[in-house]
Order: structure tokens, then C-alpha cells, then sequence
């Protein structure tokens, strides 16, 4: 195996570590909700540009919903408004 190949099977790897741990994550809250019976809805942020993250949420039946953020950041005692 070349450099490049390693690389790109541990990147491969990590990302399917980092799937798993969410899958089991999310598999945990949403038992929690149900088993609670009060809770309707389980939401995530995710960046408009992160469809890696998209396609996991799809992967696990959610689907993008009507609603966009708003914020406003607040500066830290002693720093000064943007």
C-alpha cells in the first residue's frame, strides 16, 4: 500500500467511527424520547454546507425541516460590540 492509500483508509475509518458513535448517540435519545412520551420532536443544527452530516441525519429518517436560525451573538464581558 502506498501513502495515499493508508491515508485514505484511515480517513475511511474515522469517518465510520464517527458515524457509529452518532448513530448510537441519536439511537440513545430517541429511546430516551420515546420512552418519555411528552417529546415530539428531536432537532439538530447543521451547516448548509455540511452534506456529509446531512446525509447521515436522512440515514437515521430525518428530513429538513421549514425552519432557518436567527441569531445574535452577544460579546463576552469586556469586549466591545461588533
Amino acid at each position: 500500500m502506498t501513502h495515499c492509500e493508508l491515508n485514505f483508509a484511515y480517513r475511511q475509518m474515522i469517518c465510520l467511527n464517527h458515524y457509529q458513535i452518532f448513530t448510537k448517540l441519536f439511537e440513545h435519545v430517541e429511546q430516551l424520547a420515546r420512552t418519555r412520551g411528552d417529546v415530539r420532536q428531536i432537532r439538530l443544527y447543521v451547516e448548509r454546507q455540511n452534506t456529509t452530516a446531512q446525509a447521515t441525519y436522512k440515514k437515521m429518517g430525518m428530513h429538513h425541516s421549514h425552519y432557518d436560525m436567527y441569531e445574535k451573538i452577544l460579546p463576552l464581558p469586556g469586549q466591545q460590540q461588533q
